[in-house]
């Protein structure tokens, strides 16, 4: 009997991952806020050098891309692979983070990490500052900076 239920669940699997894998990005589940406002609503749980929030912290914030981008700082690209390794097992996250993309939220500015995958299409969208909606998620803190990293996009026409 259970040599039969496993090859049901493994009949089951082949016909819905597929879909699973098809459903792609959810952006739905990015939910309107602001950088400022995070930070902000957060600012208890800062404390030390390094901070991982283990929650799905998604959001899409409205930011202006100013259109420049630098190396990842060090003491993010250690959150980042902290988190990964806690949060979101594989040795592949930490690996797809290399640059950040500087914006502005309210006169305020950030560095947010982006995966290297998106940065070309950004550049080539975004040729100058523009407006773009950001899908970002909060993974914690390094040294004082507050970190969210940017998992896809869209420029506003």
């Amino acid at each position: 009997m259970k040599r039969f239920h496993s090859y049901r669940i493994i009949a089951l699997l082949a016909l819905v991952l597929p879909l699973l894998i098809a459903a792609g990005f959810n952006y739905d589940s990015y939910r309107p806020h602001s950088i400022h406002r995070v930070i902000k609503e957060q600012q208890h749980l800062q404390g030390g050098d390094f901070n991982i929030v283990a929650s799905d912290f998604k959001y899409r914030v409205a930011v202006q891309y100013l259109g420049e981008h630098r190396p990842i700082r060090p003491h993010v690209h250690e959150l980042i692979r902290m988190w990964a390794k806690a949060v979101r097992p594989g040795p592949d996250v930490p690996a797809a983070f290399k640059r950040e993309i500087h914006v502005t939220e309210a006169d305020r500015e950030y560095w947010l990490p982006i995966q290297e995958v998106l940065r070309p299409d950004l550049e080539k969208e975004c040729r100058s500052a523009c407006a773009a909606d950001l899908y970002v998620m909060w993974i914690g803190s390094a040294k004082g900076d507050w970190v969210f990293i940017v998992n896809d996009f869209q420029v506003q026409e």
